[in-house]
């Protein structure tokens, strides 16, 4: 078990999607509360700041076109500011022709590069200063990805989800990579439409088309194609296990993410969680995560600025 005598770091990240971007959980907010997920950052942030925990955002470059609430989170002195893509990569069709051509989700090199210098412009250009955290939307970024960020300055990357195992690793020169390491809220916890039954009619809809693709495996690439527009009308993409169901209620899925805190800590020598503010606010209107925060006061939380990097 760990304890306040623990001085290994717990990272606490989140994303936040500007409210062009039609989500599901976009959508939810929306309709349900009157919000989106930069009122849900700020209102993350204000627990940040309750709790003294450090917290990083990661943030769509569109974001920033809400420069009054920008700033208000720039205020605070518990968040700090990371890059996650200019518009959380869409229109979805063209991501999804990457995909089927080029077997990269994100895109071409050029166009990862547009996009890139596209976030950090705009974030830079809004608060003055450099941007060197980066998490690629949806898990999705591949060789050309980090040899752009290395090329732009960006000094860590974290969108690689390792839940056995993992390590802080240079991946080129200048650039680390810090690894998930404990469950993200969004592939396993329930909220919003992401319910126990659609998740199921999805599973559903999953394990038809394999047992096509086994039938016929000459229509790989179809079926390939065919999984990716469904994952992305049903709201979900990248690395994650699509037939595997949100498995946890709110209180579950905290207990879940203690253990593997803890876990992570003796395993691997840190803690990366990765908690949405718009999933937190859908879930349980932020009890949870507040809770959780009183929870993280015994151990060292550190903003993933401030990892040590080992080369």
């Amino acid at each position: 078990m760990a304890t306040k005598k623990n001085k290994n770091p717990v990272f606490v990240t989140g994303d936040v999607h500007d409210p062009h971007l039609r989500g599901y959980d976009n959508k939810w907010l929306k309709r349900n509360q009157g919000m989106d997920e930069i009122d849900c950052a700020i209102k993350y942030g204000d627990i940040a700041e309750k709790y003294k925990i450090p917290v990083t955002l990661f943030f769509t470059g569109k974001c920033f076109a809400s420069e009054k609430r920008m700033k208000s989170l720039h205020a605070k002195s518990f968040v700090e500011f990371g890059a996650h893509t200019y518009n959380g990569l869409q229109p979805s069709w063209i991501h999804l022709i990457f995909k089927l051509l080029l077997k990269s989700y994100y895109g071409p090199y050029k166009y990862q590069r547009r996009d890139i210098i596209k976030t950090q412009n705009i974030m830079e250009d809004f608060s003055g200063e450099p941007v060197q955290l980066w998490r690629t939307h949806a898990y999705q970024s591949n060789n050309n990805t980090l040899d752009i960020l290395r090329k732009t300055g960006f000094r860590v990357i974290s969108d690689e989800v390792c839940l056995d195992e993992a390590k802080i690793l240079q991946v080129r020169e200048g650039l680390h990579s810090v690894p998930i390491n404990t469950p993200p809220d969004h592939e396993n916890l329930y909220h919003g439409v992401f319910n126990e039954t659609r998740l199921k009619d999805n599973r559903m809809i999953m394990d038809k088309l394999s047992s096509i693709f086994r039938v016929h495996p000459t229509r790989a690439n179809v079926i390939r194609f065919i999984k990716e527009v469904i994952k992305t009308i049903l709201g979900r993409r990248g690395k994650v296990d699509f037939t595997k169901p949100l498995a946890y209620n709110v209180t579950d899925y905290f207990d879940l993410l203690k253990k593997e805190t803890e876990k992570a800590l003796l395993r691997d020598g840190y803690a990366m969680i990765l908690l949405h503010p718009g999933c937190m606010e859908i879930a349980d209107g932020m009890k949870g995560l507040e809770e959780f925060f009183q929870y993280l006061k015994k151990f060292k939380v550190s903003f993933v600025g401030d990892t040590k990097l080992n080369s």
